[in-house]
């Protein structure tokens, strides 16, 4: 337009884009397709090369990923991986680099946000590969972690029950750490969110939870993977029952009560914090709040384990645990 002589012009004002160096890549990939015309026009049965232009567009932020930084120029292929992310074709490889970039912290959730990425992992979600699913797993919870205004629209349409499908999948190859990062998103579309809160537990997360519950601490051990996971789910279960009478009742009927106070005296001061807070949003949102665990004997037996130890995160759990219990 400026070589015509045009001027656009829009508010609030962009910067000039004319001499970006993307068109010279597009260039090139016009170019090469234009080149093929001849031999087309020539023979009837030659084939059509496909451009490499994406393919190459994700060569180069992979090897941006290799060297880039906070510190250094943003990498200018990122709007083009999230088109990528609607092609069938080269999906899997620009969901993968996608994460390696937002693993990069919260200055690359950052700018994947500002250049629009919300749209596109959404539209995923409605995607039924199985291949897909521990990379987005793990996107969504890198932009949760950041972002948590996006629990609305993520809930509005569905987008929870992806989650919720994954972490209650039978699959061996689904690690604990991925299942710990499906319930964290699951813990933030609860939070502070009661429509979130009503169909979470419309869709059975309740009980779902209480069954990993059930598996695993009778074989919890240290591994990273399972210690993560009883935590994540131990704060879910605060999330879903905060200020949410009918799903507090339900949670001490189906025995919610019994395996959080199993693990106050855990050795772990971030399992026994997690099943203080979990123990305290449970009580503190019963309907009356009659015929439940004594809640200061409860936080009696968390005080006496943390006694030792001094973490300050255990005391601090308990004083909220305990100041939620007696209302």
């Amino acid at each position: 337009m400026a070589a015509s002589n045009c001027s656009p012009v829009s508010y609030p004002r962009l910067p000039p884009t004319h001499q970006h160096p993307m068109w010279q890549a597009w260039d090139l990939a016009a170019e090469m397709c234009l080149l093929q015309l001849p031999a087309l026009l020539a023979d009837p049965n030659a084939e059509f090369n496909p451009s490499k232009f994406f393919e190459q567009q994700l060569t180069a932020f992979e090897l941006w990923l290799e060297h880039g930084s906070a510190d250094k120029k943003p990498p200018e292929q990122l709007p083009i991986v999230l088109q990528v992310l609607l092609s069938q074709v080269h999906r899997l490889r620009a969901l993968i680099l996608l994460g390696r970039f937002l693993d990069m912290g919260s200055w690359a959730v950052d700018l994947a946000l500002s250049v629009g990425i919300f749209p596109y992992v959404l539209k995923l979600l409605q995607t039924t590969s199985s291949d897909l699913r521990t990379t987005l797993v793990f996107i969504w919870a890198k932009i949760l972690a950041l972002d948590r205004s996006c629990q609305a629209d993520l809930v509005k349409d569905n987008g929870h029950l992806y989650f919720l499908k994954y972490l209650d999948a039978p699959e061996a190859g689904i690690s604990a750490i991925n299942r710990a990062q499906a319930v964290f998103v699951l813990a933030v579309v609860c939070d502070h969110h009661p429509k979130g809160q009503a169909l979470c537990y419309a869709a059975n997360l309740l009980q779902v939870l209480l069954k990993w519950l059930r598996a695993l601490l009778p074989v919890l051990t240290t591994s990273s993977g399972n210690i993560l996971l009883v935590k994540w789910i131990y704060i879910c279960l605060g999330k879903l029952a905060d200020n949410q009478p009918e799903i507090s009742r339900a949670a001490f009927d189906e025995g919610a009560s019994d395996l959080l106070a199993g693990l106050i005296t855990a050795q772990i001061p971030e399992l026994r914090a997690a099943a203080v807070f979990g123990l305290g949003s449970l009580i503190h949102s019963l309907p009356g709040r009659t015929v439940v665990p004594d809640p200061a004997a409860a936080a009696g037996a968390a005080a006496a384990a943390a006694g030792s130890g001094g973490e300050q995160l255990q005391y601090l759990e308990i004083i909220v645990g305990s100041y939620l219990a007696k209302g």
